[in-house]
């Protein structure tokens, strides 16, 4: 409550001082580049490839503290502006450690530093990474979700959803196999599917 109050009379100050406009002029840029910030720190905290997802019973802290957020290992100076904050599995895991002991956490138990580690460059692949893919275990984009590769390896030999339709458009074209005469096979219709199927998903952010 007192910073509060302290920060409000020094805005207020501020205002007195350089007047209304000067003072927007100069604190609404610096507070939507802090801002955005904040959310792509978050996003790529978060919402990675190899991210963990659980069904209620498949759920527990310690798996969804280090396989659920990323390490976004930032370059040093960024680590500084950022409080360390990059380290956020280990945060997950204990939230009580300070942000000054994180990389302490990380010498003492080199493994951590493997889990979840994400580069900045790395990072920007992130932002395509929207759909859970509960068979492969991982986000997807939705490019990856609509045309995957017909016929390729899948994970216990079992093609995905999208991987039969394909084949059988395919097939329908070329006049081999029935014609299809259900409803179209879109992407929308398959995702409405699965949550007829499967019990709701619980997101790793279990937080008190």
């Amino acid at each position: 409550m007192a910073t509060n109050l302290a920060i409000a009379v020094l805005a207020a100050t501020m205002i007195w001082l350089v007047g209304l406009g000067p003072f927007l002029l100069v604190q609404l840029p610096i507070t939507l580049l802090a801002g955005s910030i904040g959310v792509w720190l978050f996003y790529v905290q978060h919402q990675f490839e190899d991210t963990f997802w659980a069904h209620d019973e498949g759920w527990n802290f310690h798996e969804a503290a280090l396989h659920g957020s990323s390490h976004y290992d930032l370059p040093n100076v960024l680590r500084w502006f950022t409080a360390n904050i990059g380290v956020h599995h280990v945060h997950h895991l204990c939230s009580r450690i300070p942000y000054y002991r994180l990389p302490r956490v990380l010498r003492d138990h080199p493994e951590l530093a493997a889990i979840g580690r994400l580069t900045l460059f790395q990072s920007l692949q992130c932002v395509r990474m929207v759909l859970w893919d509960e068979r492969r275990r991982r986000l997807i984009s939705f490019r990856e979700n609509a045309y995957p590769h017909v016929g390729h390896e899948q994970k216990d030999g079992c093609p995905t959803k999208s991987d039969v339709v394909i084949s059988s458009l395919a097939n329908k074209q070329s006049g081999i196999g029935p014609r299809l005469t259900t409803k179209p096979f879109t992407v929308d219709n398959l995702q409405r599917d699965e949550r007829r199927s499967d019990p709701p998903l619980t997101n790793h952010r279990k937080e008190g």
